[in-house]
């Protein structure tokens, strides 16, 4: 999953090892015989975590229309989210509306139902160690009273949390 990290440990594993003197080369005592020769050598990895959410197909406004208004809500399809994590335990997607024409969001298509007013969560619930999943979701964006038709910033803002 993480092949260049794992590379350079590798790496430097192996540069350290070679600075090891070999015993059969450490020389000789003064009586002829080999001089035994001993050396540890003590490795410790520390992967940093990594924990990201990428939103793909979403677009970077929104369109309102007349009959949206009329309605209270537009609907997003075809968006997917794409979820990276390499933790061990549960893993929560956290939605935040920060936008004064959206009051709330509902986002389908994932493990549970997440509905933010004006954030919200839900647990993707991995458990057993790295992972990474798309999920192909929908948005339902419930409009604030007074909105105008017209064109909007995009009112959805993820972050992935580890329980």
């Amino acid at each position: 999953m993480f092949p260049s990290f794992f590379a350079r440990a590798a790496l430097a594993a192996v540069v350290v090892a070679a600075c090891v003197p070999d015993p059969a080369v450490a020389g000789a005592g003064a009586d002829g015989r080999p001089v035994s020769a001993r050396a540890s050598l003590i490795v410790r990895v520390t992967v940093p975590a990594v924990l990201r959410v990428r939103a793909v197909g979403q677009p970077g406004y929104l369109a309102v229309g007349t009959a949206d208004v009329e309605r209270g809500f537009v609907d997003v399809g075809n968006a997917q989210l794409h979820v990276l994590s390499n933790l061990r335990g549960a893993v929560r997607l956290v939605a935040s509306v920060a936008s004064p024409f959206a009051e709330a969001v509902e986002i389908t298509g994932l493990p549970l139902p997440l509905v933010a007013r004006p954030t919200g969560e839900a647990s993707l619930a991995r458990t057993g160690g790295p992972f990474d999943l798309g999920y192909q979701v929908q948005y339902r964006i419930r409009l604030s009273r007074g909105t105008a038709p017209g064109l909007y910033p995009w009112p959805v803002f993820l972050t992935l949390l580890a329980s």
